[in-house]
């Protein structure tokens, strides 16, 4: 899958999310395109 992020939306609390787009590989003749939001934790707080 290659995704793509968007830039940093903050959500307060300082915290932020970014939304990502992308598309499977193509396996069985066909691929997905697929949208996701993830919200990024601070991994040294």
């Amino acid at each position: 899958m290659a995704i793509e992020t968007g830039p940093a939306i903050d959500v307060g609390g300082d915290k932020h999310v970014h939304m990502a787009v992308g598309r499977t590989t193509v396996d069985a003749g066909h691929s997905h395109e697929v949208i996701v939001v993830t919200l990024i934790e601070d991994p040294t707080d």
